[in-house]
């Protein structure tokens, strides 16, 4: 029985090198497809489970104490002007510079695409345009005062984008 199987195998050499030939071609290529379907999924997920989280970390106490407190510095000062910006309390600036790297921080995980901007830009896009458009005057006037340009740079981009989202 094994000198038929053996002598079965050496007659057909070429067939079983070309069956095991095709069959390493399929063991990589039919998973291929549904690895990179997957890892797809995967990476999307992540993304918008990042939205999530920063839209959580947008809805805490402590963000919304600190987007009053905003409104309420803007409200008191209505008219400010580029002279004004250098007449405000220190308590009211140390709040602005809260503001501003709080807003920074989450334009810069739009702009590096950490998280799924759509999702972001459905709950949150028009206030985030209202907020720039808000603090823009005073940070024009602080680029201008430090003669920094890249202050606030990340949050100007993602509010330009924001814009031209729909």
């Amino acid at each position: 029985m094994l000198d038929y199987i053996h002598s079965y195998l050496l007659s057909h050499k070429d067939f079983i090198e070309t069956f095991a030939y095709l069959a390493t071609v399929f063991a990589f290529l039919v998973p291929l497809p549904a690895f990179v379907i997957t890892a797809s999924i995967k990476v999307y997920s992540e993304k918008r489970d990042r939205a999530f989280g920063l839209l959580d970390r947008m809805n805490t106490n402590d963000s919304t104490n600190l987007r009053n407190q905003v409104s309420k510095i803007f409200a008191e000062n209505e008219q400010f002007g580029a002279c004004e910006f250098e007449k405000l309390k220190f308590e009211d600036a140390m709040v602005l510079h809260a503001y501003l790297n709080e807003n920074e921080l989450i334009a810069l995980q739009l702009n590096t695409s950490r998280v799924e901007r759509r999702l972001f830009y459905r709950y949150w896009r028009s206030e985030y345009i209202g907020d720039w458009n808000k603090i823009s005057k005073y940070i024009y006037w602080l680029r201008k005062f430090l003669n920094n340009d890249k202050i606030a740079n990340e949050w100007e981009l993602a509010a330009k984008a924001a814009k031209k989202a729909k």
